[in-house]
């Protein structure tokens, strides 16, 4: 029994004891207690017995002075996730009960702890990884005996340049020399590429890469404007080349004759026993004694 209810049992005693010596020196007084307890309305009764409430001693300070305001137990701001948590009363303060399936509270319990070897996610998959995604983290389950496997901080892969599959494609048949194979499916330990996407890095001698990328095609042998591969009357000047690499050069004038000026009667041109005459303005008839 709480010492508030012994106080009070005892203080009700005393009163009964008061009042039966009173009754023993006078009748009326007798008279007068006796119906003043006898004749107690039941709300009256009803009151008695609630006024005395089932409370605990330290709520009147008889427990050594506890403070009922106390929240030092209460060390927590928020309620951590995943976690159960009780409320102190008297502030927004709270500690830490238990935690959902799965998860277990922290040395500390200021957390809960998720216990599932690999709890899959958007970016987390177990056993698995989802076809063309690549995963930065791969993490075996630490028990020797189970073969489960946790692909983590895994994203989709990134080959957008990488238009060939290196698997299919007859490099010979292309003039390919050389490939280069996407970087996120580099690793089949890793990513899991539906075609191993790759693109060209070099052709063959006398091809090129063509501009879609797919394909080495030959390299243009065109000569530049002016330029040719040979000249009957000789070459001048410094040579270009042609994307082939072939050597392209400017031709000399060709040497003109009586019958390239135009002139008429070709014997005439015989007489001044040349056939470089210069320009065609020194070619008339008059200057032949014609």
């Amino acid at each position: 029994m709480s010492k508030i209810k012994i106080l009070f049992s005892g203080l009700f005693l005393a009163i009964l004891i008061a009042g039966n010596a009173y009754s023993k020196n006078s009748n009326n007084v007798s008279v007068l207690f006796v119906p003043l307890v006898s004749n107690i309305s039941s709300e009256y009764k009803l009151a008695a017995v609630q006024f005395l409430p089932d409370v605990q001693d330290s709520e009147f300070k008889f427990g050594g002075g506890h403070n009922r305001n106390d929240c030092s137990s209460y060390t927590l701001s928020a309620c951590p996730a995943n976690g159960y948590c009780s409320k102190c009363p008297f502030a927004r303060k709270y500690k830490l009960n238990s935690c959902k399936n799965g998860y277990a509270a922290s040395a500390d319990r200021k957390s809960c702890i998720d216990t599932v070897f690999c709890r899959e996610t958007s970016t987390t998959f177990k056993n698995i990884i989802p076809s063309n995604y690549v995963c930065a983290k791969v993490v075996r389950h630490p028990n020797s005996n189970v073969s489960d496997i946790c692909y983590q901080n895994c994203a989709k892969i990134s080959c957008s340049n990488y238009l060939l599959d290196c698997r299919t494609i007859n490099k010979t048949a292309l003039h390919i020399a050389e490939t280069e194979i996407c970087p996120s499916c580099k690793s089949s330990i890793n990513s899991n590429c539906t075609k191993d996407y790759c693109k060209i890095t070099k052709c063959m001698n006398g091809y090129k890469i063509a501009n879609n990328g797919t394909v080495c095609i030959a390299l243009d042998d065109t000569c530049p404007e002016g330029y040719y591969k040979t000249c009957e009357t000789g070459t001048q000047g410094t040579p270009q080349y042609t994307e082939k690499g072939t050597a392209c050069y400017q031709c000399k004038p060709k040497a003109l004759t009586c019958k390239d000026k135009g002139m008429i009667d070709i014997e005439a041109c015989h007489i001044s026993g040349s056939t470089n005459y210069g320009p065609i303005k020194a070619w008339t008839p008059a200057n032949m004694g014609l």
